[in-house]
């Protein structure tokens, strides 16, 4: 795909840097915060589940195919799935990052169908 006159392989696409962990404590808290989207393609609601606790700040952050951040959203989870209503959304192709306690952990790509 093409934008803005940059050729951009979307199967392999991701925003942004993480940072390098320095720690052992900041290594424990990136490998415990993996996570799964679904369903996938997505209509009204994505579910994203992780391994994280209730202490954990978690930055959900949904972009479109060009880039623009279109939903955000910060939640102190009460269990490990959150919903996300994707009703104000249309039918395309879009990315979701995870950030937990302000460490950018992990984008994917996922599809809403109408």
């Amino acid at each position: 795909m093409e934008v803005l006159g940059f050729e951009i392989d979307i199967d392999n696409f991701s925003f942004g840097l993480s940072p390098m962990p320095n720690d052992d404590e900041e290594i424990e808290m990136i490998e415990k915060s993996d996570f799964a989207i679904y369903p996938n393609p997505a209509n009204d609601v994505l579910n994203i589940s992780g391994n994280w606790t209730l202490k954990d700040k978690i930055d959900l952050i949904i972009y479109n195919s060009i880039g623009k951040s279109v939903l955000s959203e910060t939640t102190n989870t009460s269990n490990n799935i959150n919903f996300i209503n994707l009703e104000e959304l249309s039918q395309g192709l879009y990315f979701v990052t995870i950030t937990v306690n302000g460490v950018a952990k992990h984008t994917q790509k996922f599809t809403i169908i109408k």
